[in-house]
């Protein structure tokens, strides 16, 4: 699935199941009454969506159904609960890192279609605009990527070969810049990005197993280091982290207790504490 909060809830967007499914749906998760809530339907099934929120919209970009790859952006109103196409991207998308800065909207790298490709997109929240601001070092896909204070930071991924990659790049999302900055522990793709105040979390991934492992980056650091902070009960890759008050969200994969529930699990980085969230209404998919 994809996800990202906004307006104090978490939002989930499409996704796909261990079957080869894809969903169309739209939840809201309260965490006030521990409930999921069904509130609208994406054009078409997909997964793989970048998505990112800016006050009451969400923007969702590209995606792919198993056939076809998307290039529409969407944006989703969470006060009323609408989905509208604001534009297209420049060529199909999925499986790219979006992150939010300056209020520009940043797609980095994925796939369109054929093969991973290496693009910077810049795109104005407003108009859906778009325009080609730099470009990665490599084409590559199924990164992991989150903004702190006015960079980005760009995580792993695969490339063309579908060689797994431990780069680490810093981007100026004014100038383009990118500078390789260090290496992740070890090569990995499918990897989860969250920023929070003290710097970022990339969790989990995939090489050829399912990674546990919590690194932590502090951009504020002059060595630009990447700590191993924290192992999970199990690996993960392909999920969704959302940072919400402090506390880290993990989203993806069946609720071990019930499995026609999303798995959404309750991270607390101060305490290294884990609980796994059991919803009052059930997802029957």
């Amino acid at each position: 699935v994809s996800a990202t909060a906004a307006a104090g809830n978490i939002y989930v967007f499409g996704g796909r199941d261990r079957a080869g499914q894809n969903y169309d749906e739209i939840y809201r998760i309260d965490l006030q009454d521990v409930r999921i809530h069904k509130v609208a339907e994406l054009p078409t099934p997909r997964f793989g969506m970048g998505v990112t929120a800016l006050d009451h919209a969400i923007y969702l970009m590209g995606g792919f159904d198993g056939r076809r790859c998307y290039d529409e952006i969407l944006a989703f109103d969470t006060r009323t609960n609408r989905i509208t196409k604001l534009a297209n991207l420049p060529a199909p998308r999925a499986f790219g890192s979006v992150v939010i800065s300056s209020d520009k909207l940043f797609y980095l790298g994925g796939w369109n279609g054929i093969k991973p490709v290496d693009d910077i997109l810049e795109i104005d929240p407003a108009t859906g605009a778009s325009r080609l601001l730099s470009r990665l070092p490599s084409p590559r896909e199924f990164t992991a990527a989150a903004r702190y204070d006015d960079k980005i930071y760009l995580f792993g991924g695969s490339d063309h070969r579908g060689t797994y990659l431990e780069d680490v790049f810093e981007i100026d999302p004014e100038s383009g810049m990118v500078l390789r900055k260090t290496n992740l522990p070890s090569s990995r793709t499918r990897s989860s990005a969250v920023t929070v105040e003290e710097g970022i979390y990339i969790l989990g991934g995939w090489f050829g197993y399912k990674i546990d492992e919590v690194l932590f980056l502090d951009p504020s650091s002059q060595q630009l280091q990447i700590e191993l902070i924290a192992q999970l009960e199990q690996g993960v890759s392909d999920i969704a982290t959302v940072n919400l008050e402090g506390m880290i969200y993990l989203i993806g994969g069946a609720n071990e207790a019930f499995q026609r529930q999303i798995r959404v699990q309750r991270w607390d980085p101060v305490s290294g504490e884990m609980e796994s969230l059991k919803f009052r209404s059930f997802l029957f998919w």
